[in-house]
């Protein structure tokens, strides 16, 4: 389903990643109609990204009004697990400190105290 790309909250809270890659985003733009859809998580009455925020730039630099997106059910919890499990499966590594924000995300906090 196809929805409007100013529909679409972006929380950095959600985004594990520390911003986005310039390079990624030029890749996506160049091979756009090729990209699976974005995932979002309608919830209270707003789309919340979890997955799709190199697309969602590309889409918003094609100067695009919509998206393809896969929408599910939930809440800003499951949106922010969902991201986590995403880019945890990802080709790029997390940096040090996107785990720590993984590790924080789940409560894991006493990692932390092994440094």
């Amino acid at each position: 389903m196809k929805i409007k790309l100013n529909e679409i909250v972006i929380d950095p809270a959600v985004a594990i990643r520390e911003g986005t890659d310039e390079d990624t985003i030029q890749r996506y733009m160049d091979n756009f109609d090729e990209l699976p859809p974005i995932i979002v998580y309608q919830t209270d009455h707003k789309y919340l990204l979890a997955d799709g925020f190199h697309r969602w730039a590309a889409a918003t630099r094609l100067g695009y009004g919509d998206i393809e997106a896969d929408i599910r059910l939930g809440s800003y919890q499951e949106a922010s697990e969902f991201a986590i499990y995403a880019n945890l499966k990802h080709g790029k590594p997390l940096s040090r400190e996107e785990y720590k924000k993984v590790l924080f995300a789940f409560g894991w906090n006493s990692f932390f105290d092994m440094e």
